[in-house]
């Protein structure tokens, strides 16, 4: 578990290292889209409204690896609630498994997204920037919610185990 912990811990700080240049380098450059077209009218600076739509791609997909690892997606659990013991084990480590498929089809799909696009040679059309660069934000951050979901798992089989076992051996005590 050790390893998971510090695969998990280097995720998160990557995460939230990221998200925060990538948002604070947002916040700059739409600034500096909105006091040109209030103040100083230059012609030249047109790439900011590209450069800060590939930034939120990523920042966006990024925030659903955060929310993937706090737990803090959507879930409609009123029935899960309900559950106990072996059947809620169950359902959760069905949810997880299901959660990684889609996670890794999702990724296997946006890898396919890139290859096309950089076969089209697709282009943005003021920053003349590919526009894998966005679309990678897809099968990255995919990937590594696939990757938490895994981590998720193996901590709730592990978890599971130990009160298995931590109940055989009070039981054997008695």
């Amino acid at each position: 578990m050790k390893v998971i912990d510090a695969i998990d811990k280097g995720l998160a700080k990557a995460e939230e290292v990221i998200a925060m240049v990538f948002m604070s380098i947002m916040i700059i450059v739409v600034s500096l889209q909105v006091v040109n077209q209030a103040f100083l009218h230059f012609d030249n600076i047109t790439w900011t409204e590209e450069v800060s739509r590939i930034l939120l791609v990523w920042v966006v997909f990024i925030g659903g690896c955060i929310a993937t690892r706090r737990g803090s997606h959507l879930a409609v659990s009123f029935i899960y609630d309900g559950l106990k013991g072996p059947v809620k084990l169950v359902v959760r480590v069905a949810v997880l498994l299901v959660c990684m498929f889609v996670c890794g089809y999702v990724c296997r799909s946006g890898i396919a997204m890139i290859g096309v696009q950089n076969m089209q040679g697709q282009f943005f059309g003021i920053t003349r920037l590919p526009v894998w660069v966005a679309s990678l934000a897809v099968p990255v951050c995919f990937a590594e919610m696939c990757l938490r979901f895994a981590i998720i798992l193996i901590r709730e089989l592990h978890t599971a185990m130990k009160g298995k076992n931590e109940g055989k051996e009070g039981e054997a005590s008695c």
